[in-house]
């Protein structure tokens, strides 16, 4: 009887997960056209929401199953999609970039949820940290790009460019705790080159 339990146990949780899995690819979908679309959909509130909301389910889907790395990754992208929704930034191509960045890694992890082997712990974190210096630098363009919007904008931009700048300096020091490989130097040159586009805005002077 015991076994027969738990064979139904597992059976209703395969279930449960094939249908996160099928509601997870219908907001990928959801996410992928919208990103692509970015510059228009920015202007329809309508349509961001539906953006942030998918973000959203697939975070709490995520949680409740217990994929931490999805719940993560879901969680960053809806962040991002909050400040957009919330604020009326000029998309550039760099942002739209980055917010596929950003769906590629949530890709990823659902596709390997979905493949025999399913998600493996270590595997996940390894996406996830790989995936830290992407959204750290989304961040830091969504606030670069708030601080070209403020009524202040002397203010408003040293504001942003300082929690950027802290921001990215985090995933750099991250990035030196970690084995050296080919990826983190990349990653590590992209959060340079970000600190760089913060410095020519000329608002760098406030930490000096």
């Amino acid at each position: 009887m015991i076994r027969g339990d738990k064979t139904l146990d597992s059976a209703n949780a395969q279930k449960i997960l094939g249908y996160f899995i099928e509601e997870a690819k219908e907001h990928l979908e959801t996410l992928e056209q919208g990103i692509l679309d970015l510059g228009n959909l920015v202007n329809n509130t309508e349509q961001m929401n539906e953006m942030f909301r998918a973000a959203h389910s697939i975070k709490g889907g995520a949680a409740m199953l217990g994929y931490s790395s999805i719940q993560k990754t879901a969680h960053r992208l809806e962040d991002a999609f909050k400040i957009l929704k919330e604020n009326p930034l000029q998309v550039d191509q760099k942002l739209e970039s980055l917010f596929l960045k950003g769906y590629d890694l949530l890709q990823i992890l659902i596709d390997k949820l979905q493949s025999p082997l399913g998600l493996q712990g270590e595997e996940a974190d390894a996406i996830v940290k790989n995936g830290e210096a992407a959204f750290a630098e989304l961040h830091a363009h969504l606030n670069y790009l708030l601080g070209q919007v403020k009524s202040t904008p002397a203010i408003a931009a040293a504001s942003s460019i300082s929690i950027s700048v802290r921001d990215i300096l985090k995933q750099m020091l991250q990035l030196f705790k970690q084995e050296e490989t080919s990826a983190s130097r990349q990653q590590l040159q992209e959060l340079i080159l970000s600190l760089s586009q913060l410095a020519s805005t000329g608002t760098m002077a406030i930490f000096s």
